[in-house]
């Protein structure tokens, strides 16, 4: 196993034609883990979507973004769904390397941009693109459609890059976020707060990331769309949604809304954007 790590890492570094090598982003704590939010990015076209200049995935006639995580359930559920269509892509918070399947799943439904969980490893990501269809968004740093800017933030923090070679990130890496005018799209809730708090786990204990709130506090976004913790009902505060996006398929015993299976959270981008939150009772969420 270990043999493997190194092997993975030597590809890696080597592979990178950047300043930055791949072991330069491992942290060695409890748990080694890697800095997937500062992960290096190259210039490239993506073939049927746009151009990833410097970080920034530009793409157009985008109109249908359908967020979730992945896991146990998920596979029947992708097989169950109309296709995402022209203008429709899928972007998967975390958990893609947990489940058999899901790759070919994924990419018959349409085009689907991955982002590292913060319990997903190197090695589980590794050959992600081999797929056609998906694409690894580590180091991307932003998609921008038109005018619209959502930016990516991928792993967990420290202590939930809980796995060895999992991802995750730093203050340094919350830091480097430009959240104006933009969404926030990222694994990890913020730290919550207020009566129905956004990172609320088990027993009413807070799972968000600290330096992640106080970031969003100086740089208030458009909104955001997370996967941890994981919750089946939509929270929102203030002027800007704040939306959980579930494991798509998996069973959910929610004290709001009772037991509901998981769904996408879709954000509809034509015109303003409206952000459409699919739950048991039909609630919805948007801003015109």
């Amino acid at each position: 196993m270990r043999e493997h790590h190194w092997l993975l890492v030597l590809m890696l570094a080597v592979a990178c034609e950047c300043g930055t090598s791949i072991e330069d982003l491992a942290v060695d704590g409890t748990e080694r883990w890697y800095r997937c939010a500062a992960w290096p990015s190259s210039d490239r076209s993506i073939e049927g979507l746009g151009e990833l200049s410097d970080g920034v995935l530009s793409v157009s006639g985008l109109t249908r973004l359908e967020f979730f995580a992945v896991g146990e359930g998920s596979d029947g559920w992708l097989r169950a769904q109309d296709p995402c269509g022209d203008g429709c892509l899928q972007v998967v918070l975390g958990g893609i390397s947990r489940a058999e399947g899901l790759r070919g799943a994924l990419a018959a439904r349409g085009r689907a941009l991955v982002l590292a969980g913060g319990e997903d490893t190197l090695a589980e990501l590794e050959g992600l693109e081999e797929t056609a269809g998906l694409v690894d968004l580590r180091g991307v740093r932003e998609l921008r459609a038109g005018a619209q800017r959502f930016v990516f933030l991928h792993g967990g923090s420290k202590p939930w890059a809980r796995r060895v070679d999992a991802c995750g990130f730093d203050a340094d890496d919350v830091n480097e976020l430009d959240l104006e005018d933009a969404w926030l799209i990222s694994w990890m809730a913020p730290r919550g707060a207020g009566s129905d708090p956004i990172d609320r786990g088990s027993y009413g204990m807070h799972l968000g990331d600290e330096a992640l709130a106080a970031q969003l506090a100086e740089q208030p976004t458009l909104g955001g769309v997370y996967a941890y913790p994981r919750a089946a009902d939509t929270r929102s505060g203030g002027d800007a949604p704040a939306l959980l996006a579930p494991i798509a398929g998996g069973l959910y015993e929610s004290p709001r809304i009772g037991r509901v299976y998981g769904d996408a959270v879709v954000l509809e981008l034509e015109g303003n954007i409206w952000a459409v939150a699919p739950s048991a009772d039909g609630a919805s969420i948007g801003s015109d």
